[in-house]
């Protein structure tokens, strides 16, 4: 008994399954296309929605203009729908069980993207286009397309960014009768990655705007930061630091205005090339952007204090020092002097050394206080010289705190993205 059932089921196969001869393939075409209009909606029920699937399978990320907000992809898109004047007995029908029709014979949704940035329609009905029915009427069409879209560039952790970019899939005619879904959202099975973008996330939405039924997809991609760290942010953290190095120079030699300067206007290149790359969007503000212009004032002040001091060094020594400034550099100069005596000696002391090393100096300084009491206390002499020295070393410190700091703080936040 069982074999007379697979015998029978085998030979319902092969009678379903037999090929089709031309005549009756275009008969069945034909007979199909027999009072079929497509400029009404393929439903028997006119008042019934009809339900529209779209997803995109993307293929390559071609461009992302940051300055002009245009985001480029190239994919194929799947609209999938049922078609109830195009059903068919496959029985009757010589066992075909799909048919191939041009977007010019039969219904298609007239979609557009809504945030398109030239073309808004997706495609044309044409002859060139082909939809695949089965002979329930489930209508699967599939095409590649080219297609821009309005991306409004995030720059605030540039070069670390993120940007959400969306598609808005909408319909052009009949907005209460159409419902457009998205089951796959965006499709990365077949993406070819990107040499400057990332793909991070991709998600998808169905929204309905008053009669109007959109199909939201959302990308988010991430610039790959190594290139634009080595070759720009780096190059500026260093020529922070170089410019630091100002105060190292002689004030004898003349040299001092002219590094700073120039190495203020590489500053002045550096940020026309870092205003190319990004938009010029007031919100939000890029980090990286305050930090430029944190730089660009730090090395102004740098040249500013490079002319104060070398203007300083030029003081002859009958000029009188003020008072504040012989108390500050007198108090440097006692720092330092203790900071020498205090270093290590190259030879290694016992630790009774070290020990009477230390009293004999405490009892030295409390002699050196009484006799400070009972003698009258002299004024301090301070030349132009020392004053010169105590500025440049507080000049070196103040810039260097304040340049890591910033610097630091920058990167956590460029990295962290928070």
């Amino acid at each position: 008994m069982a074999m007379i059932n697979r015998v029978v089921t085998l030979c319902c196969i092969a009678s379903f399954t037999s090929a089709a001869s031309y005549s009756q393939v275009r008969d069945l075409y034909n007979s199909l296309l027999i009072n079929y209009t497509s400029n009404i909606r393929p439903v028997l029920d006119q008042t019934k929605a009809i339900n529209v699937d779209i997803d995109v399978m993307l293929h390559s990320i071609n461009l992302f203009d940051e300055v002009s907000g245009k985001l480029s992809m190239s994919g194929i898109f799947r609209f999938s729908w049922t078609d109830e004047l195009l059903q068919w007995n496959p029985m009757s029908a010589n066992g075909i069980s799909s048919m191939m029709f041009t977007t010019s014979q039969v219904w298609v949704p007239n979609v557009f993207i809504g945030n398109g940035v030239d073309q808004t329609n997706i495609f044309k009905p044409s002859d060139s286009i082909e939809i695949s029915y089965t002979r329930e009427g489930s209508a699967s069409l599939r095409f590649f397309q080219i297609f821009d879209v309005v991306c409004q560039a995030g720059m605030t952790y540039y070069p670390n960014d993120i940007h959400t970019c969306k598609i808005e899939m909408a319909q052009m005619t009949n907005l209460d009768l159409v419902n457009l879904t998205s089951s796959k959202g965006i499709i990365l099975t077949a993406y070819y990655s990107n040499l400057i973008w990332n793909v991070e996330s991709t998600t998808m939405e169905n929204v309905i705007v008053g009669r109007q039924s959109k199909a939201m997809f959302y990308i988010t991609i991430g610039r790959r930061p190594t290139f634009i760290f080595l070759t720009l942010v780096l190059p500026i953290i260093a020529l922070n630091y170089v410019n630091l190095l100002v105060f190292f120079i002689p004030t004898d030699s003349g040299e001092r205005i002219s590094y700073s300067i120039t190495v203020l206007l590489t500053f002045t290149v550096y940020l026309s090339v870092y205003s190319d790359k990004v938009p010029p969007l007031s919100l939000p503000i890029g980090i990286f952007s305050v930090s430029m212009l944190i730089k660009l004032f730090t090395s102004c002040l740098i040249s500013l204090s490079c002319i104060v001091i070398s203007r300083i060094s030029y003081y002859q020594e009958d000029y009188p020092v003020p008072s504040t400034l012989q108390k500050l550099t007198a108090s440097f100069r006692r720092n330092r002097k203790i900071r020498s005596s205090l270093k290590t000696p190259a030879r290694q002391n016992s630790t009774v050394d070290v020990v009477e090393t230390m009293c004999n100096t405490r009892e030295a300084e409390t002699l050196s206080r009484d006799e400070n009491r009972s003698q009258p206390s002299t004024p301090v002499t301070v030349v132009w010289k020392e004053v010169v020295d105590f500025l440049d070393k507080l000049c070196l410190v103040l810039f260097t705190l304040t340049s890591t700091v910033e610097t630091v703080v920058c990167l956590i936040l460029i990295i962290t993205r928070h």
